[in-house]
């Protein structure tokens, strides 16, 4: 009881739903999986549930005996008043025909008074100054998820899961064997297929190689396609951001629109690019150190509003967490995990920029799943995992200047291979295969 208030309960519910599983041996194989002892309001009934889910464990049936013998093995059946109580539950209801609703009801219960004391911890660790405010938080929204009884989907039938393949395969044979969003670069694409919703994609390359101006091409294209992309760039301001993809669109120098020296001739270009990204749903956020459950929450509020088809975070071990006490290498496990569980959850593709380890520059400078800095978990967690590779950035012997190498070393949903596309270092621009020449004004 929470300040002369009496928590949210259904006792009568609870009785109910006892009461048809009494009557009825088959009706707990339609609650097990959603309905468990500590949902119960009253400790009586919390025992007997228990009792039947552990004589239906055993595969035995369900009924006044066995209940009966099993809490009085357990040492519980005085406590929850004897055997007439138990049997006085059968009085209660006449068949087991609402018993889903009613243990959606008592589930409800459950949650609300899993909430109050919630945020009864939350407030009294918020007047405790020697609390990190993030912590508070961070511990306040994974309190919140662990009530959330039902997760995932469950088990479902594979007629159930038929139309939505086909839907797919049908998508993908008007889009040229695409199966998720378009990358923009056609060799990508028919490695990848694309990609694919509540997957994990790591985009990793070393420093400098040109990792984000890659990732807002990917971008680039898919709200060229109108699917909403939300940017996390946690290194770029988010104007630097936007600057970069008015001068993809406008094909400019980027050292012009960075440093403010557009030409007059090409202002109008210029606006009109700008005009072109306004129109399209581009969201960026510049915050620096995010966290995991940070981001999970600003795309939350985002849902609703808008439907984004992809996520894009740049880079990932510059990630903030509050987790501490560990070495980094499980810190970014952990956030490679958390980036794959927020794709399923959000049911959209997350790209994910990572960096390498020093010792990629050893051999022949091309990297390999070994070299991912900082944690195997993001091999392990990663459904698809490209390296970009550029020879004459490293000043290697190369077969044409702005060669651009998309190894594709982990696919989880088909082969792998290396995808070649090319790189303008004036306008600092990916393309799906090497442009023409641009005008002499533009150098």
């Amino acid at each position: 009881m929470i300040e002369g208030k009496i928590p949210p309960q259904a006792k009568e519910v609870e009785e109910a739903i006892i009461g048809a599983l009494l009557i009825d041996k088959t009706a707990i194989s339609e609650i097990a999986d959603i309905l468990f002892p500590e949902m119960f309001y009253e400790p009586a009934h919390q025992y007997v549930y228990s009792a039947i889910q552990l004589i239906n464990n055993q595969s035995r049936p369900v009924d006044l005996v066995t209940v009966t013998d099993k809490l009085r093995d357990e040492g519980h059946l005085e406590i929850v008043g004897g055997a007439y109580a138990v049997t006085d539950f059968t009085n209660k209801v006449a068949s087991a025909a609402h018993i889903l609703e009613h243990a959606r009801i008592v589930q409800e219960k459950h949650i609300l008074r899993s909430l109050i004391e919630i945020s009864t911890t939350t407030i009294k660790e918020s007047y405790d100054v020697s609390n990190d405010v993030f912590d508070v938080v961070e511990n306040a929204e994974r309190n919140i998820l662990t009530i959330n009884t039902i997760s995932g989907k469950g088990i479902r039938k594979a007629s159930e899961l038929t139309a939505d393949v086909c839907r797919e395969m049908e998508a993908a044979a008007q889009n040229v064997g695409v199966s998720g969003i378009s990358s923009g670069f056609a060799e990508i694409d028919r490695i990848t297929g694309g990609w694919r919703k509540a997957n994990l994609i790591i985009l990793a390359g070393q420093s400098g190689m040109g990792k984000t101006t890659q990732a807002l091409e990917f971008a680039r294209n898919a709200v060229s396609n109108n699917i909403p992309v939300v940017f996390f760039s946690l290194e770029m301001s988010a104007s630097e951001v936007i600057k970069k993809m008015v001068a993809f669109e406008a094909r400019l120098p980027l050292w012009r629109v960075t440093q403010n020296r557009v030409d007059p001739a090409h202002i109008e270009t210029f606006k009109y690019a700008s005009q072109v990204i306004d129109g399209q749903q581009m969201y960026v956020d510049d915050t620096g150190g995010l966290r995991l459950f940070e981001i999970r929450s600003r795309l939350r509020r985002l849902t609703g509003k808008v439907d984004f088809g992809l996520v894009v975070v740049d880079y990932l071990q510059i990630m903030g967490t509050a987790t501490k006490g560990r070495t980094r290498e499980q810190e970014v496990a952990e956030i490679a995990i958390g980036l794959k569980n927020l794709s399923k959850e959000f049911d959209v593709p997350v790209i994910a920029l990572s960096q390498l380890n020093r010792k990629v520059s050893e051999g022949d400078g091309r990297p390999k799943l070994h070299h991912l800095r900082e944690s195997g978990a993001l091999e392990q967690v990663a459904d698809l995992v490209i390296f970009s590779h550029r020879d004459d950035y490293q000043g290697q012997e190369s077969d044409g200047a702005g060669v651009v190498e998309n190894n594709i070393a982990k696919n989880r949903h088909g082969k792998c291979g290396t995808a070649y596309s090319y790189f303008d270092e004036d306008t600092t621009t990916y393309y799906d295969r090497k442009p023409e020449p641009e005008p002499d004004f533009y150098n």
